[in-house]
């Protein structure tokens, strides 16, 4: 759920979206849409743009090629785990010059992006199911349930 002008990306996205020159080739998410309805949106994406974690989480394990704006140290290390280091973009860093370049060159590269992230994902899912399974072995040692 999203509150109206707290934290809601959407009263950016409406400011951005106005400066669209070719806006019969974007579209812009207006209601409040859970975290599946957006994953199966940002899934449906030749390329993906974003500052929001989760956002870029949903776009890159749908191996969907995405650009992050960078706010947080976890973004660079994100990009890294998936092996997708250059496109990353650090707020301070950014400019409009920056930002297109590294559109551009995601835009030109997006099969290989694509193809290079249907084989780094899978691993990524299982190293991460393995988190799982250890923490599982540990609280079986402890008895815990």
């Amino acid at each position: 759920m999203t509150i109206e002008g707290i934290n809601d990306d959407r009263v950016i996205n409406r400011k951005v979206f106005d400066k669209v020159k070719n806006k019969e080739k974007v579209f812009n998410l207006e209601a409040d849409y859970n975290s599946e309805e957006l994953k199966y949106v940002i899934s449906n994406c030749d390329l993906f743009l974003g500052a929001r974690m989760h956002a870029n989480i949903a776009a890159l394990s749908s191996c969907v090629p995405a650009i992050a704006i960078s706010y947080s140290i976890k973004t660079p290390g994100l990009m890294k785990l998936c092996g997708l280091e250059n496109y990353y973009i650090d707020f301070k860093d950014l400019s409009e010059e920056a930002l297109m370049e590294k559109i551009s060159d995601a835009w030109e590269n997006r099969k290989e992006i694509t193809e290079h992230l249907k084989r780094r994902i899978p691993e990524i899912k299982k190293r991460a199911m393995r988190n799982g399974e250890l923490v599982k072995e540990l609280c079986d040692s402890l008895g815990l349930t």
